[in-house]
């Protein structure tokens, strides 16, 4: 975030909003930052003679940061978006695929099942048989060997409708669940265009609302523009003993001067 304090286009926005007074280069070599010391804070300091003109270049270049720096974060979820949901959607597909491949084979599985089982049981269970023989009801001559037939469902069968159930129903859910990404995956691409097609960085209305509204929050100004001036008034304390430092020694230098100046006629 700090990087794109002087970041080209921001720079080149702060230009046409100045209106020519100042150049790319120009707002670039006034501007410092420094980090704040918890690590998540910095500020921008705006160099300049003219108080006006400081304050004015600090406000319209933060308003620009912020504003492409808006941008740029709407840009990037796009995207992400996008790649993350390009991503569901091929998982979808492998899953469908899977799906109906499952359900071929256990189709198939089903057609070469039976559907019943024949079972042969007695007509009297053992016990209920000796009782009515041994109490005179009926004549063990009569009943002896006889048997009846009943069909049931074959217990695989009905494993095998409950898997295609299941296969079915987890069908429709992937393919409502692949209705959605490719409807996404429709307004997604309209925001790329979009986002593309912008000859200027775009205001904050003009952006996506619900993902430029997610991005809000992530940079913001907690405190505005103010100006801290330095006046620098002169030292004449030091100013005085450095010009009687100076004038010794150029006092020196003269009589020296003069001296070898003689000797040397």
């Amino acid at each position: 975030y700090i990087r794109m304090v002087e970041n080209p286009k921001v720079l080149k926005m702060t230009v046409g909003d100045m209106e020519g007074e100042y150049t790319e280069k120009g707002i670039s070599n006034r501007i410092n930052t420094e980090v704040i010391s918890d690590g998540r804070s910095f500020t921008i300091n705006v160099k300049g003679d003219n108080h006006e003109d400081v304050y004015s270049l600090t406000k319209v270049h933060t308003d620009n940061y912020i504003q492409y720096v808006q941008y740029d974060l709407t840009n990037k979820a796009i995207d992400y978006l996008y790649n993350e949901n390009n991503s569901s959607i091929y998982n979808l597909e492998k899953m469908l695929e899977e799906n109906n491949n499952e359900m071929e084979k256990v189709q198939e599985l089903l057609e070469n099942t039976a559907k019943t089982i024949d079972l042969e049981n007695a007509l009297l269970s053992q016990s209920d048989y000796s009782q009515f023989v041994s109490n005179g009801q009926f004549d063990s001559q009569e009943f002896k060997g006889q048997r009846i037939i009943s069909q049931e469902v074959h217990p695989s069968y009905e494993l095998i409708v409950n898997k295609i159930t299941t296969l079915d129903i987890e069908r429709n859910n992937l393919l409502n669940s692949l209705e959605v990404a490719e409807k996404n995956k429709e307004e997604l691409a309209k925001e790329r265009q979009a986002m593309e097609e912008y000859n200027e960085i775009p205001s904050e209305e003009e952006l996506n609302v619900g993902i430029s509204q997610a991005m809000k929050n992530i940079v913001t100004i907690s405190q505005g523009p103010r100006i801290e001036s330095k006046e620098i008034n002169p030292n004449y304390t030091l100013n005085f003993a450095i010009a009687i430092v100076l004038g010794l020694m150029l006092g020196t230098f003269i009589a020296f001067f003069k001296d070898y100046w003689k000797k040397s006629q």
